[in-house]
């Protein structure tokens, strides 16, 4: 597991056990004509770029109620949940985390997505993007498609040669962390199909037990 942090913020940088990569893969495989479809939306953009969504807020809300999808998640956010706390970012044991939004985006040659965050500032949370499918390169040179981590908030402009911006260069089963309200985005892709699988998690407090209030 790689930490990287600049000032107050931090990305946390993994790669996801084979085992669980292949159940979410076999699950889109298997769901996609389910779930939710965008071609355009939000950051994505360019050639042939479809998201599918899973859980989607605002005007279009959409929920896709199935138990194959929950026990996934169950394992992923278990996942996230111990990264957090092995890299301490998480101080006290009555955080927990919520499934706030789910999908994944499919891309092919030139699709990207623009500098965005996922953060509404009214609540703490983080983003998770984990590489399903990459496209194959035929240089190690080529950088054409790797995320885009822009971690200083003040500035006011993205450039390649500027030092608070962190180039990914992504492979299947990577997983990146990182708090909701950092921007970031990606360049246009290479030839290929690009996929990720995304889920945006809330930190809220554990529900208490009612067996554990105390009554006067």
């Amino acid at each position: 597991m790689n930490i990287i942090e600049y000032g107050t913020s931090w990305l946390i940088e993994d790669q996801l056990n084979t085992e669980l990569l292949n159940e979410i893969k076999d699950f889109f495989d298997n769901h996609l004509e389910f779930l939710y479809k965008d071609k355009e939306g939000y950051s994505t953009t360019g050639n042939n770029a479809e998201q599918y969504w899973i859980e989607k807020k605002g005007e279009k809300q959409f929920y896709y109620k199935n138990q194959e999808y929950e026990n996934i998640e169950q394992k992923f956010r278990k996942e996230i949940h111990e990264r957090l706390k092995a890299a301490s970012l998480l101080r006290k044991d009555e955080i927990e985390l919520k499934q706030n939004t789910a999908w994944t985006v499919i891309g092919e040659e030139g699709s990207y997505h623009t500098v965005h965050t996922h953060s509404d500032s009214r609540m703490d949370g983080i983003v998770t993007v984990l590489y399903l499918n990459v496209p194959t390169s035929n240089s190690i040179f080529d950088i054409t498609l790797f995320l885009v981590l822009h971690t200083d908030q003040s500035s006011h402009f993205i450039s390649q040669s500027c030092p608070n911006i962190k180039h990914i260069n992504p492979k299947v089963g990577k997983l990146l962390i990182f708090p909701n309200h950092i921007p970031h985005g990606t360049y246009p892709q290479t030839k290929g199909i690009r996929q990720t699988f995304n889920v945006d998690y809330l930190f809220q407090y554990k529900q208490k037990s009612q067996n554990n209030i105390n009554y006067a």
